[in-house]
């Protein structure tokens, strides 16, 4: 997939490809997360386009009704991969992040557009 522009920061987002579920009953390989350096970029906007909305009186935390409704996008999404049984330990194929720590700030958005 090729890379696009974020739309907080104008740097490109590189995504990995989302891959659909095994079909069998044998496991599936990992999931193929960005590479290290571009999952710290995407924390590093993150950070700071929290940081600038703080710093503007802008809300920088989801209210829980944003929040479920993110997390219940993300459930049904094939580019969330369950690390762990709760869904604080999911993170996005298409981006690296953890769905919950994501889903939770009102400055970030699905890199898929979804939310």
């Amino acid at each position: 997939m090729p890379n696009e522009t974020e739309p907080h920061l104008g740097s490109p987002v590189e995504r990995s490809p989302a891959t659909s579920p095994a079909s069998s009953s044998t496991a599936s390989p990992p999931a193929a997360f960005p590479p290290l350096p571009q999952q710290a970029r995407n924390v590093a906007g993150a950070i700071f386009r929290a940081l600038q909305a703080l710093s503007q009186g802008e809300p920088v935390l989801s209210p829980e009704a944003t929040l479920r409704a993110r997390l219940t996008i993300c459930r049904g999404c094939i580019s969330s991969v369950p690390k762990e049984v709760d869904v604080e330990h999911r993170r996005c194929v298409a981006c690296g992040c953890y769905l919950f720590a994501k889903a939770k700030l009102e400055t970030e958005t699905c890199p898929d557009a979804r939310w």
